[in-house]
């Protein structure tokens, strides 16, 4: 009776010690947690500029509004972007019912090859794209259409490490420099990583930077001579996941924050 005791206690011992490496194996770590980017509020000097808010069905970016200015609404084709309206904010309903651009997407074997902006229906610009294995643009060409012609308007060239842009040469139609950017990042998660990458090549500029893994520590820039103009730095506060959910972006030399950012998620 003594070993038969024994038998069970060692085997219901082994059940729990099981039964805990399972929960184990199956706990997301704060890393691997996939969020969703709900809003972004950017303010200076404590006055919000912009308010950002996404809108998805499906996990799948539908539409980007800027509140009181915008709203971008994104089409599929099956999972492949087809193209985009921009809508401007009509004072006069409260709503986003002013069409006044549409972007319109080519592929090449399910490849991004180039788009076309048209302006309340007649042409604006259009880009020409090389992707790397990832998605990402290393380069676009773009061209912007006046008086019945496409005039070349240069060419925006990245760099990558890991994932993340740490050079972007900007060049005219003659292959002279204009100016570069130059970057470095963090090892945590980019608010926007977790969205389509199609979505995140359309909305990689202005304060977004959504083509990284990371975040941005620092930034420079510099004209066409390699002459330093303006550098910048960035602290973020971080959620349990390991996701910003606060970016503070200041003027390196002086030290002041020039900048807030808030994110939040669904």
């Amino acid at each position: 009776m003594k070993k038969l005791n024994l038998l069970l206690g060692i085997l219901i011992g082994l059940t729990i010690l099981s039964c805990s490496s399972d929960n184990s194996n199956n706990e997301e770590s704060p890393s691997d947690k996939s969020k969703l980017i709900k809003k972004i509020t950017i303010t200076q000097n404590g006055t919000p500029q912009s308010i950002f808010t996404f809108e998805y069905s499906n996990d799948k970016l539908i539409s980007l509004t800027e509140e009181l200015d915008n709203k971008t609404e994104y089409n599929y084709s099956g999972n492949q972007l087809n193209y985009e309206l921009r809508l401007e904010y009509n004072f006069s309903t409260s709503s986003y019912d002013l069409e006044y651009e549409r972007t319109d997407f080519e592929y090449q074997s399910n490849i991004l090859k180039s788009d076309l902006v048209t302006e309340n229906g007649n042409y604006k610009e259009k880009q020409d794209y090389v992707l790397n294995t990832n998605g990402k643009m290393i380069e676009y060409d773009f061209y912007y259409y006046f008086i019945n012609e496409w005039y070349s308007g240069g060419s925006r060239l990245f760099e990558y490490v890991s994932g993340n842009i740490t050079k972007e040469t900007q060049t005219d139609n003659n292959d002279n420099v204009v100016f570069k950017y130059q970057y470095t990042y963090d090892d945590k998660k980019h608010p926007l990583v977790n969205l389509d990458i199609q979505i995140r090549r359309q909305i990689w500029g202005y304060r977004l930077n959504s083509m990284n893994e990371n975040n941005i520590l620092s930034y420079s820039t510099y004209d066409g001579n390699d002459i330093l103009q303006s550098s910048f730095t960035y602290t973020y506060i971080y959620d349990n996941d390991g996701y910003p959910v606060e970016r503070e972006k200041l003027e390196s030399s002086t030290n002041q924050v020039i900048e807030t950012i808030i994110y939040k998620y669904e």
